[in-house]
């Protein structure tokens, strides 16, 4: 969905201190979309990490009067080998689990 330049830029200047909201992760924005970028030396590691990302984000977007639209959220898992067939992987925001994709 396209926004009009306008209230994107309001948007975008509204958003823009979401980077500051986890000190845990790299936050990056692109248009209407915002990506985060957890790194760990561990599946389990990462996993611990992303939780405490996800209660800092929760606790910005309630701070900004914002939610999160769980159905259109999902998350990749980037590994160096194969330990992810290893193990179960459920993220969950607000007790929903996300959508893993490749």
């Amino acid at each position: 969905m396209r926004c009009p330049t306008s209230i994107c830029l309001l948007f975008l200047i509204y958003v823009n201190d979401i980077a500051n909201a986890s000190p845990k992760s790299d936050i990056r924005l692109f248009a209407e979309d915002t990506n985060v970028f957890v790194f760990g030396k561990s599946l389990r590691e990462t996993n611990l990490k992303a939780e405490d990302v996800f209660k800092e984000l929760d606790l910005w977007f309630l701070a900004n009067k914002l939610s999160v639209s769980i159905d259109k959220t999902c998350y990749s898992i980037f590994v160096c080998h194969d330990i992810i067939s290893k193990h179960s992987n459920n993220l969950k925001l607000n007790d929903t689990v996300l959508t893993k994709v490749d």
